[in-house]
């Protein structure tokens, strides 16, 4: 597919270049962040697991500051206005991308399309590329979120008082499972509506997946349907108490198996096993994040909340729900210009955790107890390279403790207890 997709863009700069007449510009992005942690007494956690998990809490699911590195190079090329090209690689260390059947390499190719201006307001694209919103500042929340997809789409600016985005791919991924080999194919139809207003937006996300997986057990094809659809009403530039105040709200829900992104389901069939329409999971997620910045000081929240319902299919004889509640608040004051002292409390409290769950995490790393939960609260100083106090490029500190609600098993080396101290050394940069 990869070699498919670098064809297509061939010929889409061949013929851009005959049929537009100004200049190449070229634009160079790069970001990436990481940094390693380490327990109370500056030792890292032995073992074949990832020794960030165990500071894994609440908000984020795949963390900013706690997480594995990251590293994104992107360039986009442009001839004139009328045609733009992209492509992107991640470095070595970053798995965000990959599928099953790939391993990590030292490049890994992450986006290869194009976009051609084909009349006022009208847009097409083809290749292979994410089609997600930008994340937002510091929870890294991609809510209306999905992996790379192959394929291509339309988008229309000022049809009527809306933008609207169409788009139509596929991903394919062919992976062992035991003794079988299995191929599987999500074919997956995307619409997005935005409503500008004239200080923030209102956005709508629907999506309907198709997955196609063959197993070599001589089962024959298998085959799942499944829909998400969701909307968030974003605000901003409202002045309050001298500063300025960000709000967004999001609620979003889905039906059957959605093989990736932010509403993927906690109750997936395993590798080799028959979908079951008659445990088709759903998910429902509502949101409140924003952010009050003023000159010098700054809050920062985010409140979470999510519920899984469904079976597992190789579960028959239980009520498998899943339900919890995440909230994050971060105030953070400027002591100079490019140095900043924030806290931060996160509380995650599980509402309700069906028998499934319990027995795949409950004496993992990063388990939970039923009816339960944690809290993580710590300090962070940073350093801002460019006096820019809310954004990057930083490198910092962030120094707590992680308190879970009952004993449990947080570093395989150690006895199971309620509380564990962790030191996180960390870095984020962007460029362009």
């Amino acid at each position: 597919m990869k070699q498919i997709s670098r064809l297509m863009m061939l010929g889409g700069l061949t013929l851009s270049a005959q049929a537009f007449s100004q200049e190449w510009s070229f634009t160079p992005e790069i970001y990436s962040r990481g940094g390693v942690t380490y327990k109370s007494d500056f030792s890292k956690e032995q073992g074949p697991g990832n020794q960030h998990e165990a500071f894994n809490l609440g908000p984020y699911n795949t963390e900013g500051l706690i997480d594995y590195p990251l590293t994104e190079v992107t360039l986009h090329a442009g001839y004139g206005d009328n045609f733009k090209f992209h492509y992107g690689f991640d470095v070595a260390g970053n798995r965000r991308f990959l599928e099953k059947n790939e391993t990590k390499s030292s490049l890994n190719e992450r986006v290869v399309y194009g976009e051609f201006k084909v009349g006022n307001g009208w847009s097409v694209w083809y290749g292979n590329r994410p089609f997600r919103s930008p994340p937002e500042f510091l929870s890294r929340s991609f809510y209306f979120d999905e992996r790379n997809i192959l394929g291509g789409g339309v988008r229309v600016e000022g049809l009527g008082p809306l933008n609207v985005d169409l788009a139509y791919g596929s991903k394919v991924n062919d992976y062992a499972a035991g003794a079988d080999t299995v191929q599987e194919n999500q074919n997956i139809l995307i619409n997005k509506i935005e409503y500008p207003l004239q200080n923030g937006a209102i956005k709508t996300n629907l999506e309907w997946h198709k997955t196609d997986k063959n197993v070599s057990d001589g089962d024959g094809e298998l085959s799942s349907t499944g829909y998400l659809i969701g909307a968030a009403y974003q605000r901003w530039g409202d002045q309050v108490l001298g500063g300025g105040l960000y709000n967004q709200l999001v609620v979003q829900t889905s039906k059957g198996y959605i093989g990736s992104g932010a509403m993927s389901s906690a109750f997936q069939p395993g590798d080799d096993q028959k979908y079951d329409d008659a445990k088709q999971p759903s998910k429902l997620l509502v949101g409140w994040n924003g952010d009050w910045k003023a000159s010098g000081y700054g809050v920062y929240w985010l409140a979470l909340y999510q519920d899984h319902r469904g079976e597992a299919p190789d579960y028959s004889d239980s009520e498998m729900s899943w339900r919890f509640i995440d909230g994050m608040i971060r105030p953070v004051y400027a002591l100079t210009p490019n140095v900043t002292v924030g806290a931060e409390l996160d509380r995650r409290s599980v509402l309700k955790e069906g028998r499934g769950l319990r027995d795949g995490v409950i004496n993992g790393t990063n388990g939970w107890a039923t009816n339960s939960g944690a809290t993580r609260w710590g300090g962070i100083i940073s350093y801002n390279l460019e006096n820019k106090m809310f954004d990057y490029p930083t490198i910092g500190i962030y120094a707590g403790e992680i308190i879970k609600d009952k004993t449990t098993t947080f570093f395989t080396s150690e006895s199971p207890r309620r509380s564990t101290h962790f030191v996180r050394f960390y870095y984020e940069v962007k460029i362009n």
